[in-house]
């Protein structure tokens, strides 16, 4: 085939196109978008360009594009948008002369017409509710093979996110959802903020409720913390949650940008997914769970690239076939290769070895791959020279190839489904046994959350959070927020605390209400006062305190500190991010000096360096917190399988304690 149609720009169909240029075929590329806008973040596997880029110098082929991505992914710890995957392919593809038409395609005939004096293959790459396979293959109603397994909602937003940050709590306190691993984007704003992904499993109920309120919400996400989108609390508060414990955790998140849509997970495959002219690929032939469906599309358009290689044979490179048995031996030390012989495919050769009798192999030099043609009980030398010849014509069909392709891939997609399966049973039992234990094996949770001085939450606090977004919700408006809108949405908060406020809040509350202030410079003031309450609110720790502590060990899952405490805490971190969110937004809002207000303000005393900034504001002493939990431990008979972490030793016959820390 000379040319080449692809339906679908999107990632499989963009790399796709590079490909087939690198080996010099004509590329038309069919898609229905001009803007890509999925922000997703997704890890695919990096290791795969590596190998592309070398079966490309195996090729021939001068190009050093997927070597530089390979680096790209390595520095994003294989983190990237899905929409910035698209454009590099696409940018990519364009550049090495691919033809992009920007038309919807819903039939496969219409494009036969428009290539018909062209000997091409049309790739199907518009994804998993592809019209293109059915109008090849009949109705998906009895082409597809579909296994249900869980229903999930992606939380998307950009945010400031700190290192160490665990939703356990929220996996303990919210039964409707089970929490799967962040993907936080390597690359950030001006202001330090990074897309972030959160795959949340969701139980059947709340499914239900969201295909009830939203039964668009695939295609059209939602912010449910704008008016503009009312949610019934029932979907709001395990949102709230997810987003109010990583608020408590020392993130910041611009609520504004917070995009969720709700899916089913499923995994299955098309039985019909190919023809000598059409094949599809992606999602359109095989969609998986768990964020495989990319990594497994990009990895059979790599295979289809191989086998279209194998007919092109513009540029034959010279081959040395010392060297090809010296590698032949290299991949395969037990066999012993005596001659070499060409094959009619590019890069592909017979490597005959011999112990007692004679065996055949086919080497691909461009994948490095081995396959056996004849059995351990060897063939005659005659016999070898009728196998090549035999195969040497089968090599010459485009069939043969293509049915090598599928045989391959059905192996892949059955073992993909296999673990798919696997993944989604074992998640179910993991989320049973924190549920069933109410503590996770991998944290310690709440002694630990308060020993570095992060309040343990709990349901009532969750029930707070949602409160007091609901109360943001209310008066955000529409449109994005300004100072005016920040003062009001703070103000509210302050008034729901009601009479247990702490005195911090109630000189927030009386900003707020000074009517000869102009917002920002309530916003100022507000600003200069949070900051100062998180450097006061160091946690100033005590051995003996922490000892007494861990001696109330059967205790410590109801422990708590006083409500009203945690409760104002915690209005303070939401004000901390409102006021984040409001600078990165409103750029009249310019921030006054710490020295200037605390001039105009009647709380001097509490001026303080400003760490707003920073990441390191209020636990940044967490390590010297840690060292101290483990000595108590330890002092207190806890742990004895580990290294003694606590040192005595004697100075004027008075046994004093010395605390050990790793540096």
């Amino acid at each position: 085939m000379k040319s080449i149609v692809i339906v679908g720009s999107g990632p499989v169909g963009s790399f796709m196109a590079v490909l087939c240029r690198l080996l010099r075929l004509e590329v038309t590329v069919y898609e229905k978008r001009k803007e890509y806008t999925r922000n997703i973040n997704l890890k695919i596997d990096g290791d795969l360009f590596k190998e592309v880029q070398e079966a490309l110098t195996r090729l021939n082929v001068e190009s050093n594009f997927f070597a530089e991505f390979y680096k790209y992914l390595r520095r994003q710890k294989d983190r990237i948008l899905i929409k910035d995957l698209e454009e590099k392919f696409s940018e990519e593809a364009k550049s090495l002369g691919a033809k992009y038409v920007f038309e919807e395609v819903t039939n496969v005939w219409n494009l036969k017409v428009n290539h018909r004096a062209e000997d091409v293959l049309i790739l199907d790459c518009t994804g998993r509710n592809s019209k293109l396979r059915e109008t090849m293959f009949g109705s998906d109603e009895a082409n597809l093979i579909n296994t249900p397994l869980q229903n999930a909602m992606y939380i998307n937003f950009k945010s400031k996110f700190a290192s160490h940050t665990s939703l356990y709590q929220v996996m303990k306190n919210v039964p409707s959802i089970k929490l799967t691993e962040a993907v936080v984007s390597k690359n950030k704003d001006a202001d330090g903020f990074a897309n972030v992904t959160i795959p949340v499993f969701i139980t059947m109920k709340l499914a239900r409720c969201f295909d009830t309120e939203f039964p668009d919400i695939n295609r059209k996400p939602i912010n449910p913390f704008k008016v503009s989108t009312p949610v019934s609390d029932t979907i709001f508060f395990p949102i709230s949650s997810i987003i109010g414990n990583l608020l408590v955790d020392d993130c910041y998140i611009d609520l504004n940008s917070v995009n969720v849509k709700k899916i089913v997970i499923s995994c299955g495959y098309a039985k019909a997914r190919s023809k000598s002219y059409f094949i599809c690929l992606g999602d359109a032939a095989a969609y998986l769970a768990f964020f495989r469906s990319l990594n497994i599309g990009l990895k059979h358009a790599f295979e289809l690239f191989i086998h279209l290689s194998m007919f092109t044979k513009e540029i034959t490179p010279s081959v040395d076939y010392d060297d090809l048995m010296k590698q032949f031996t290299y991949n395969n030390p037990h066999l012993n290769p005596i001659k070499v012989y060409p094959s009619r495919s590019r890069n592909v050769f017979f490597i005959i070895t011999k112990v007692l009798w004679y065996g055949c192999f086919i080497f691909c030099t461009t994948n490095q791959t081995t396959t056996r043609l004849t059995d351990v009980t060897g063939r005659t030398e005659r016999e070898i020279y009728a196998l090549i010849s035999k195969y040497n014509e089968r090599f010459t069909s485009w069939d043969y190839a293509l049915k090598n392709f599928e045989e391959k891939r059905e192996e892949d997609i059955q073992s993909e489904i296999s673990s798919n399966k696997l993944k989604n049973l074992s998640f179910e039992f993991a989320s049973l046994f924190i549920d069933i234990n109410g503590k996770s094996i991998f944290k310690i949770s709440e002694v630990l959350r308060e020993v570095t001085g992060k309040h343990s939450l709990y349901r009532k606090d969750f029930d707070f959070f949602l409160e007091c977004f609901k109360i943001r919700r209310y008066h955000s408006g529409c449109s994005e927020i300004n100072s005016n809108t920040a003062v009001t949405i703070i103000h509210s908060m302050l008034k729901y605390m009601g009479k247990n406020s702490s005195p911090i809040l109630n000189t927030l509350k009386g900003y707020c209400d000074d009517e000869e202030l102009s917002s920002d410079e309530k916003l100022e003031r507000i600003e200069f006062a949070i900051d100062n309450k998180f450097e006061e609110s160091k946690l100033k720790l005590d051995l003996d305190t922490v000892e007494k502590t861990i001696g109330l060990w059967p205790k410590l899952i109801g422990l708590r500190f006083d409500s009203s405490e945690v409760r104002s805490n915690i209005l303070s971190i939401l004000i901390r991010n409102e006021l984040r969110g409001c600078m990165r937004f409103c750029s009249h809002f310019a921030r006054t000096s710490h020295g200037n207000v605390a001039g105009t303000s009647n709380f001097n005393a509490l001026q303080r360096n400003d760490n707003f900034h920073s990441d390191k504001n209020i636990l940044q002493s967490n390590k010297p917190a840690i060292g101290i939990f483990q000595n108590a431990l330890k002092k207190n008979g806890r742990f004895p399988s580990q290294p003694n972490l606590f040192k005595k030793s004697k100075n004027n016959n008075e046994e004093h304690h010395q605390l050990i820390y790793d540096s």
